[in-house]
């Protein structure tokens, strides 16, 4: 069982990166975007590509990552796949072992990272996150 948390997009304050940085990436203070049906229709994809019959999701507490995590398993087992776990994180954490565990446990043909979507505004972030085709914001990875 998963316990999602839902938290409100940080104000523009944060406790780790100082004010005058954060100023320089306005970008970065906005709430995340949703990811949008051809990115999922993408990453059902190439998980389909790969043979996975089987999956993991691990998630944020971010309402964003959240919604990605659950659209990801109704996706996934509306096309007669199964999803072996749905794991939630939080962002800062002493250790992030117990959740890993949760994720890896089961043994799944693939897992799947959902983290919010860049902001599109910046270019940087969208590649970075994007390699290989995969949609901005999610990570795969065989088992």
């Amino acid at each position: 069982m998963t316990m999602t948390t839902i938290h409100a997009w940080p104000a523009a304050e944060s406790p780790r990166v100082p004010e005058p940085m954060l100023a320089r990436y306005p970008a970065a203070s906005q709430p995340p975007q949703p990811h949008t049906a051809a990115e999922l229709d993408r990453l059902i994809q190439m998980l389909r590509a790969s043979r996975a019959e089987t999956i993991a999701i691990g998630h944020g507490r971010h309402t964003a990552s959240a919604g990605a995590a659950d659209a990801l398993a109704a996706a996934w087992t509306a096309g007669a796949g199964q999803v072996m776990a749905v794991v939630d994180r939080p962002a800062a954490a002493a250790s992030w072992l117990r959740p890993a565990k949760r994720l890896a446990g089961s043994q799944p043909d693939a897992w799947i990272l959902a983290r919010p979507r860049p902001d599109a505004r910046s270019s940087s972030a969208v590649s970075a996150a994007s390699p290989a085709g995969l949609p901005a914001g999610l990570s795969a990875s065989p088992a």
